[in-house]
């Protein structure tokens, strides 16, 4: 029984394979998945603390090169509502953060052409000299390779020059599905899955720590959320730098916001840029839209129209996660997408924290599906699951009981 075999193994600290995680994939007895993935969580996190952070979201710029399928945040040069933040407006937003008693921020954008090295070392350094106690978790794998790249720096050096000027941690995002078949249709100009675990490995040599993530339910099969996994486990194995693991399903952009850009002169605010050509040239660009539509239209018609994963299907794949991922401490439910109701189930599918309080969240919300809570409606989610809530710092070392 696949059950008692799975306990067996998890009671006796043996690493499941992938063959395992398929089979438990493939079973239709959820109940059964959440009692082997709480086990698990009970070996890696005794107590029944729940916890949660609150920081505030800073997304410096929504002009982006990447033509993500299930992106509605993003801009090109052309569009009237691109921009880019200035250094004041940034302060402006940490000024506020501090008010409501956050010490963190999560600072992330669009892979703009324009932006190189000096622009975001200029920044760190601004935030850390006016806010010396300031958390900061910033930039995704995919946007240091494209810095890297636009500076003509090894992702090395511009990872030791963003923690000379401040750089906290690294969040995890750009993930997607670390299957490079899958990344083609929905992120075709993103960093590849070697690039991505590439630049993740090298932060974690240098100390900076990084959480992992996993976006889900869109045209990837079981065996494709596995490989992400081993890949994850197996560099996780090998550095101990990912603090938790964040699955969280595919959000259908509902807009369809991929246009070819040419050079030219544009205002984003009141600064006028030169934005060159982008580096993947239009004709490849048409050729990758072309395709991501066509694949995301042949997933419509298969599942009658329906292009967003269930509730089941995402508790499963947390609860797996927990299981498969013996290496991860903590794994986050995604109260943002998911919502309130299924992130207090996912605490009874292994989760040990239920996400993040988040000031101005934009990219889900772009979508079209965001959750928003308070931090007094978090703790009553916690507790009225039956566990102790408490707040705690990015990277899960200090937690203060609520």
């Amino acid at each position: 029984m696949i059950e008692e075999r799975i306990k067996a193994k998890i009671e006796k600290g043996e690493r499941i394979a992938e063959h395992d995680a398929l089979e438990l994939f493939q079973s239709d007895d959820i109940l059964m998945i959440g009692r082997l993935a709480q086990a698990a969580r009970g070996l890696r996190k005794a107590d029944r603390v729940v916890s949660y952070v609150l920081y505030r979201n800073i997304n410096y710029t929504n002009v982006c090169i990447s033509m993500c399928s299930f992106c509605a945040f993003s801009r090109n040069m052309k569009d009237s509502d691109a921009y880019v933040l200035t250094t004041e407006e940034i302060r402006e937003k940490i000024r506020a953060a501090m008010v409501v008693g956050t010490n963190a921020i999560l600072l992330q954008g669009g892979l703009h052409p324009d932006c190189k090295i000096d622009f975001f070392i200029e920044l760190l350094k601004t935030i850390k000299d006016e806010f010396p106690d300031m958390h900061i978790h910033a930039f995704s794998p995919p946007e240091i390779l494209h810095i890297a790249r636009n500076s003509n720096i090894a992702v090395e050096g511009i990872i030791e020059l963003f923690k000379d000027a401040g750089l906290s941690s690294i969040p995890g995002g750009g993930a997607e599905i670390l299957v490079d078949e899958i990344r083609r249709e929905v992120s075709p100009l993103k960093c590849t899955a070697s690039e991505w675990l590439m630049v993740m490995e090298k932060a974690h040599m240098q100390g900076v720590k990084s959480s992992a993530t996993m976006m889900f339910g869109g045209i990837e099969n079981y065996t494709d959320r596995i490989m992400h996994l081993s890949l994850l486990r197996e560099l996780q194995d090998r550095t101990k730098g990912f603090t938790a693991f964040i699955p969280w399903t595919y959000q259908p952009n509902r807009e369809e916001r991929h246009r070819g850009t040419e050079a030219q002169r544009h205002k984003v605010g009141n600064n006028e840029l030169l934005f060159e050509t982008d580096p993947l040239d239009l004709k490849m660009k048409e050729e990758a839209k072309i395709s991501t539509c066509r694949r995301l239209r042949e997933m419509e018609h298969a599942n009658q129209g329906i292009t967003e994963t269930s509730a089941v299907d995402y508790l499963k794949t947390l609860a797996i996660a927990r299981i498969y991922l013996d290496n991860f401490i903590h794994i986050e439910a995604s109260l943002v997408t998911q919502g309130p109701k299924i992130a207090q189930l996912a605490l009874e599918f292994g989760a040990d924290d239920i996400g993040s309080i988040m000031m101005e969240e934009n990219v889900v919300r772009a979508a079209g599906n965001s959750y928003i809570a308070t931090e007094a409606e978090l703790i009553y989610l916690i507790k009225e699951a039956g566990y102790i809530p408490a707040k705690r710092d990015v990277l899960y070392n200090q937690y203060t009981m609520v």
